[in-house]
Parts: C-alpha cells; sequence; structure tokens
C-alpha cells in the first residue's frame, strides 16, 4: 500500500508546487503532521533569501558606481575638512590643499572598493547558507524527529487470521507513505521557496527600469 500511495502523493505535490505564488501558499502544502515544526524554518529560508536578494541589489549599485566614475549616496557626501591659511602663507606656498584633495579622493575610492569586496563576502556567504546540501539535511533532521514522535498517534492494528482478535500494532502504512514522500518533496519544497524570492526580484527590477 505504502509502495502504491507514494506516486500518487508526489505527483499531486508536483503540480501544486507549480502553482504556488508565495510562502504561504507553499507551507499550506506541507502535511498537516509537519507542518508546525517546519513552518519558522521556511520562513527562516525566505527571509535569508529576501536578505540575500536585497545584498545583491546593493552589490550591483555599488559595482555600477564604480564603473561609471560616480559614489553612492553614503559616500558622495563625503567631503573634504575645510582648513584656513593665512595669505602670507599662501602667497608662498601656493594651495597646500592639493595633497590633501589626493589623498581626500583616494580614501573614497579605496572605501568603495573596500566596501564592495565585503559586500561580494556578504553574499558569498548567503548563498552558501542557502545551499540545498546544507538546508535539506536539516529539515531532514527536524522532520524525522517529529516523525518519530508521531509514530505511536499512528499505529494500526493487525488482526489474527481474518478475526477482529488484535495479534499485534504497526505504524499505518498510510503514515508512511506520506512520511517518507514529504521527506523526498523537501528538496523541491526549498528550491520552491528561493524561486519565489528570485521571481519577487526579477520582478521588482523590471518595475525599477521601467
Amino acid at each position: 500500500m505504502s509502495a502504491d500511495l507514494a506516486p500518487a502523493i508526489a505527483t499531486a505535490h508536483d503540480m501544486s508546487l507549480g502553482l504556488a505564488m508565495s510562502l504561504n501558499e507553499v507551507l499550506g502544502l506541507v502535511p498537516t503532521d509537519f507542518r508546525e515544526c517546519l513552518w519558522p524554518h521556511f520562513q527562516r529560508i525566505a527571509e535569508i533569501a529576501e536578505k540575500r536578494s536585497n545584498m545583491h541589489s546593493t552589490l550591483d549599485k555599488l559595482r555600477w558606481h564604480k564603473a561609471n566614475g560616480t559614489l553612492p549616496p553614503q559616500l558622495s557626501g563625503s567631503h573634504m575638512p575645510v582648513f584656513q591659511f593665512t595669505k602670507e602663507f599662501m602667497v608662498k606656498a601656493g594651495d597646500p590643499t592639493g595633497p590633501l584633495k589626493v589623498l581626500h579622493d583616494s580614501f573614497v575610492i579605496e572605501t568603495l572598493n573596500k566596501i564592495i569586496e565585503i559586500k561580494t563576502a556578504e553574499v558569498a556567504h548567503l548563498d552558501s547558507v542557502l545551499k540545498l546540501e546544507l538546508v535539506v539535511p536539516e529539515l531532514i533532521t527536524i522532520m524525522g524527529n517529529e516523525a518519530k514522535k508521531l509514530e505511536p498517534a499512528n499505529q494500526v492494528p493487525v488482526f489474527t487470521n481474518r478475526t477482529t482478535d488484535i495479534h499485534h500494532w504497526e505504524l499505518s502504512r498510510v503514515f508512511i507513505a506520506m512520511r517518507d514522500q514529504f521527506l523526498n518533496d523537501l528538496a523541491p519544497f526549498v528550491a520552491c521557496v528561493l524561486a519565489l524570492d528570485h521571481a519577487k526580484t526579477v520582478t521588482k527590477q523590471s518595475k525599477t527600469e521601467a
């Protein structure tokens, strides 16, 4: 029975996931038995994915400024400090602020380069945090622990020789099918959450460019 149920469950999940348009719709497809324990973890994945998208956007803007010789707002307001010099000294020394301007301009450029370097590292870190090979095993462990807790409530009787006498109790094959199928579905579910964030980011960028 378990083997018969699994393909049907898989097909239903695949079709429904493809139609999901929000995190809540994805979470609504998680089996009820596991929804509560997995809900905060899927929310955390979605939140990190959104942060990653925002940092990608910030990094793209910083790189654009560097390529075009402009400065982001955080640096464009940086002005070289003004110092007063006596007329007598200016006559002899010329403009003593020239070296200061060179130092200030160099500071601004180096600051932009450094923040690009730091933001690149931040994006790389968030990318690594969201790798399926790291996220999915953690969810499998969480779900496996929850499944163990649910096993006593999902026992069904096995009768003796077609009588009403109970020979023993065993774990419901329906529960086993649902549990095993969703364990296999965890990777597609996580991928769907990440894909939704990507689609939202693309939509936002399109509106900005328009």
